[in-house]
């Protein structure tokens, strides 16, 4: 999904199917302002979430995907657009869909079913400052090095590098006045790790491991399975005590072999306490991944280590697609399910589009929404692609919300990362069989 915030002075106003740009007034009297708000089918606000030299788009659909408005827009920062009920319209539930061409030119959309009508959205871009590119590297040298199972270098922001078996390595940067963090992880399991503090891109490093004996002992802790399943995956990292839980803040990746990392199916980390006091914790169990007809469950926190992986309290049956029309077949508790739909028409141009759908557990039925005339002008290869199913279908229970409802207050609301105003989710993901 994508987020952003904030006021602006450009509405754009769907009434009986005709698109119009208005100019809000500091006159208007608070008797118009009302009867509008109570007119309201969606305002949604882009907060710089895409580029500017591109065309983006909106528009809001019914439940069977007819569209009610929409628009195109080069995105300027806090642009918003306010669409009206149309004529005849009485449902109290609309679909959103946004949707920009990307750098490499591919096209990405991505709809909310099951909006309430009157909603506002704030559409943010948590990560548009976030590193892309290492500002340099500095130069490590390592001698006396313990044996051991295996060995990763961290940098904030660039985790977990295994390098080759070799004594001198090009460390990359995406901070200058960096910190090197060494770990090692021992056959017996448990781990040690050595700190080098203010590094500079250029610097040259020299550091004498002593067989061992100038590392730290790194904290050991089992996090019980409790899901009943074997393992399948995991991924742990390390923060500081303070800061968001967003990529260039990560300080290490705290795994190790996948012979080693659980026991009896359960979950170890180890980790330098004097570093990371803050934890993305991730444990996955069930199926291999993209196993046809497999079943994985996914529980990710952050904070403290949990004190248990628990299985989400949820099945999927079934997964059927007929006539642009998604239906799951799920019962338990959870707030959404989530599809991808992809390209598969190879002589389209644009042969990279990826469709993302987001849903209320409450309507396990779904039209795909039909793509409205203003988008097709500006991206005719949409009438040359077939989407269809890419992967797996998803269903999640945040751990920050009890509804879906809930959820999409709290995520088209908020301007930060996803993870620093919610602690994590549960999941379940099916392949359906080929």
């Amino acid at each position: 999904m994508i987020q952003f915030k904030a006021w602006l002075n450009m509405v754009l106003i769907s009434f009986f199917g005709v698109s119009f740009l208005f100019i809000y007034s500091c006159e208007e009297s608070e008797e118009t302002q009302s009867g509008a708000q109570d007119n309201l089918l969606l305002s949604a606000t882009f907060h710089q979430e895409y580029e500017p030299d591109v065309k983006s788009f909106i528009f809001v659909s019914d439940h069977i995907g007819n569209v009610l408005a929409d628009t195109v827009f080069n995105n300027t920062g806090d642009d918003q657009f306010v669409f009206y009920i149309p004529e005849g319209f009485s449902h109290n539930k609309i679909t959103s869909t946004v949707g920009t061409q990307l750098e490499d030119g591919s096209l990405r959309l991505e709809t909310n079913t099951n909006i309430a009508v009157g909603s506002e959205l704030h559409f943010y871009n948590p990560y548009r400052d976030e590193p892309t590119n290492s500002i340099g590297s500095s130069y490590l040298s390592l001698s006396n090095i313990p044996d051991y199972d295996s060995f990763r270098i961290n940098t904030q922001g660039l985790p977990g590098s295994e390098p080759k078996e070799e004594e001198s390595y090009d460390v990359l940067h995406y901070f200058e006045n960096d910190d090197i963090l060494l770990m090692f992880t021992f056959d017996d399991g448990t781990a040690g790790y050595y700190l080098i503090e203010n590094v500079q891109v250029g610097d040259t490093n020299t550091v004498d491991l002593l067989n061992g004996a100038a590392l730290t002992t790194a904290e050991h802790v089992e996090v019980p399975n409790n899901t009943g399943l074997p393992y399948a995956y995991r991924n742990h990292y390390g923060f500081a005590a303070t800061g968001s839980y967003i990529q260039s803040n990560i300080l290490a990746r705290l795994i190790s072999s996948s012979s080693i990392d659980y026991s009896n199916d359960n979950f170890v980390i180890n980790y330098p306490s004097a570093i990371t006091q803050r934890f993305r914790f991730e444990g996955v169990v069930g199926d291999g991944w993209n196993t046809p007809g497999g079943k994985q469950f996914r529980q990710r926190t952050v904070g403290d280590i949990p004190s248990s992986i628990e299985k989400l309290d949820a099945d999927i049956i079934s997964f059927d697609i007929s006539d642009g029309m998604y239906s799951i077949n799920a019962d338990g508790s959870f707030d959404q399910w989530v599809f991808e739909l992809r390209n598969v028409n190879e002589a389209s141009e644009t042969a990279n589009a990826r469709w993302n759908f987001y849903n209320n557990s409450d309507s396990l039925t779904i039209s795909r929404p039909e793509i409205p005339s203003s988008v097709l002008s500006e991206y005719p290869d949409l009438n040359q692609i077939s989407f269809s199913l890419y992967g797996h279908v998803r269903l999640t229970d945040w751990l920050c919300a009890d509804s879906y409802g809930q959820w999409i207050n709290l995520y088209f609301s908020s301007d930060a990362y996803y993870l620093d105003f919610c602690s994590g989710f549960r999941e379940l993901s099916y392949w359906p069989p080929e």
